[in-house]
């Protein structure tokens, strides 16, 4: 019977290859670690400007959305812990609008974490609209946030200038493109009326020469004597849709539209793919001041 040759391991070789296979995972760790250092932590309010920081900076950046997906500006607190990240952030780019109500209650408490924190205010040379902080809805404002916050990622981030410019260059492309479709597809509108019952898209409508009418009012519910007037507005001037948005409760809009025998349209003015949401509801919009014509 032949006999096997194979020799068993000895401790020595068997504590060198434990030995190695560790470094190989401590030095795996190490450049984890680094990497994630040399990544920037920007902070936004909103998800569409998360949108515009990640087509300008790619994977050279993390970013902290401080209002979740469907959760209400006016009315959200930020979490102990979305409060302590902001300890290691960077940059916290805001809607700047003083009339905006989730940075007009947190702001202080947001910069008294993080003191050397670079802040950028979005509505810098944006022609503002009264009782209005939804700059964000105007593909032409967009353009304006989006130079802004592309200057301070530069200046964070210098190594990363061409990158960063080059990403904006496209994203300037999608948005001009975003806007010729929109203008193309409510050209042939001839009316310019639509019914909300959230005033979100009072920027939309001034890019495009159309009125928003709300149903709601400094963040309070209508009372039956404006329900009543809304609904025979509504009859009179023969509008098709009312529209909404899911961070705010819709019954005092669904109570008009059954009564005036139109449908309820959901819109996703605070969603972070921001071209989407505009394009869509632009589709919405479109549909709903055709039907009635």
């Amino acid at each position: 019977m032949a006999k096997d040759n194979k020799q068993p391991m000895s401790n020595f070789a068997y504590s060198a290859l434990v030995i190695i296979l560790l470094c190989i995972v401590l030095i795996g760790c190490v450049q984890q670690h680094s990497s994630d250092e040399n990544v920037l932590t920007v902070a936004v309010s909103i998800a569409p400007h998360k949108y515009i920081v990640n087509r300008i900076a790619g994977n050279t950046v993390q970013v902290i959305v401080l209002i979740p997906p469907g959760a209400n500006p006016a009315t959200y607190e930020p979490s102990q812990k979305q409060i302590q990240r902001l300890e290691h952030t960077a940059l916290y780019i805001t809607v700047g609008v003083p009339s905006f109500p989730f940075e007009h209650t947190w702001r202080n408490t947001i910069v008294s974490h993080n003191k050397s924190m670079m802040i950028v205010d979005t509505s810098r040379g944006i022609q503002l609209l009264p009782d209005d902080s939804h700059t964000w809805t105007s593909p032409r404002a967009m353009k304006m946030q989006a130079l802004h916050i592309l200057n301070a990622l530069i200046t964070l981030n210098p190594d990363y200038t061409e990158l960063y410019e080059k990403n904006f260059t496209q994203l300037q492309t999608d948005i001009d493109t975003l806007h010729h479709t929109i203008s193309n597809r409510l050209s042939t509108v001839s009316k310019k009326q639509f019914i909300v019952f959230h005033p979100a898209w009072g920027y939309f409508a001034h890019d495009y020469g159309l009125q928003q009418i709300a149903i709601e009012h400094e963040h309070k519910s209508p009372g039956f004597a404006y329900m009543e007037e809304i609904t025979a507005l509504i009859q009179s001037e023969h509008i098709s849709a009312l529209f909404v948005q899911p961070q705010f409760d819709t019954r005092h809009a669904h109570t008009i539209a059954d009564s005036a025998g139109i449908p309820v349209i959901m819109t996703h003015p605070l969603a972070e793919n921001w071209i989407e949401s505009l394009d869509t509801f632009s589709k919405n919009l479109a549909e709903a001041l055709q039907s009635h014509e």
